[in-house]
């Protein structure tokens, strides 16, 4: 999974989503440092 794919940070730290992906409205929910956290878990899974 791409993050950009899903949500993206914008310039004030909050999350913009990108696309109609089913989770992105509840990651938009999470603050930016536990949504970093998730996506490095999963980098680290999928690399």
């Amino acid at each position: 999974m791409n993050q950009q794919d899903f949500c993206a940070p914008s310039s004030s730290g909050e999350l913009t989503c990108k696309g109609a992906r089913p989770g992105c409205s509840w990651v938009a929910r999470l603050p930016t440092d536990v949504l970093h956290n998730i996506f490095s878990r999963l980098d680290r899974s999928a690399g």
